[in-house]
């Protein structure tokens, strides 16, 4: 979920949004938490469309190595050469690495 596309505008939502579609509006009742160094909204209790239809934040252009816990849950552009590919996504938590030249980004699905 995002709000714009200044740093700290988006969190991640652990649990199903229900029938809440790219592009609404919304209001989510939940409890913050940390997991794996991720900060998300978990236990949703309530997920409420306040409007529909409304344009996505553009993706923050970034270098690799300035992705950090600012980005969390926004969307953003990266580019670079893939350095490595990950043989156990699952506990790295991470499925491949790029690096545009000022350090790798670890990137998940």
């Amino acid at each position: 979920m995002q709000d714009g596309t200044a740093d700290y505008s988006g969190i991640y939502i652990y649990n199903n949004p229900g029938t809440a579609a790219v592009g609404d509006n919304v209001t989510v009742q939940g409890v913050v938490a940390e997991s794996y160094g991720l900060t998300r909204i978990e236990s949703v209790a309530d997920v409420t469309i306040n409007s529909m239809g409304n344009d996505v934040p553009t993706a923050t252009l970034l270098t690799t190595g300035s992705l950090s816990e600012a980005h969390e849950g926004m969307l953003v552009k990266v580019s670079g050469e893939c350095t490595a590919v990950s043989t156990n996504a699952g506990g790295d938590h991470w499925a491949f690495k790029v690096d545009d030249g000022s350090g790798d980004a670890l990137v998940d699905d």
